[in-house]
């Protein structure tokens, strides 16, 4: 007879521990929504972490478009990285122009977008106002009126109208050979 040696299970089952509770919540939530405490300390920007947004720049150098449009653009690009896309893609549609040495006019195009940019201006007029050396920066949007929309025509009875409002001789020729427009 053989002896069966003595095998400990290889295994071992460990206690459950007791959750933990937390008394307090742990970490950050990032979000687009504004916090109440940034909106209660408005003199402390939570996002970028800079302090009062009111800038005092002593120099006045005269603004460049060139200079003007590359830090606009890098601006933009920061805000891209925070996940701002929306403000993004609203400064970076057109340029800005510049009345004078102090004024800059921003066009948009509707409500909504000054609505969106609006919270994003002392940001951006502060960081303009340090990078151009120019304290007496300021910006003005412009809200564009609504231009005539174009319409896509479609169908070729579409296409000819549009041809004919271009060229009235063409509906003279359509009907002096008999042509049909529904090809």
């Amino acid at each position: 007879m053989q002896q069966k040696p003595d095998v400990q299970p290889s295994y071992t089952f460990n206690e459950p521990k007791a959750p933990k509770i937390a008394t307090q919540p742990v970490g950050s939530l990032n979000t687009q929504n504004p916090s109440i405490k940034a909106l209660l300390n408005p003199e402390k920007d939570s996002e970028n972490g800079t302090e009062d947004l009111s800038v005092e720049v002593k120099e006045n150098q005269p603004l460049e478009l060139e200079t003007l449009n590359m830090h606009w653009r890098k601006y933009a690009h920061q805000l891209k990285e925070q996940n701002k896309a929306s403000v993004f893609s609203i400064i970076t549609k057109r340029d800005p122009k510049i009345i004078n040495d102090f004024t800059i006019v921003f066009d948009l195009d509707s409500d909504w977008m000054k609505d969106n940019l609006t919270p994003e201006l002392h940001g951006l007029l502060a960081y303009l106002k340090v990078n151009l050396k120019n304290g007496n920066l300021k910006i003005k949007l412009n809200i564009l009126e609504e231009e005539k929309k174009v319409v896509n025509p479609y169908s070729p009875n579409d296409k000819f109208k549009l041809l004919v409002e271009k060229n009235p001789n063409l509906q003279m020729l359509q009907r002096m050979f008999n042509l049909d427009v529904d090809y």
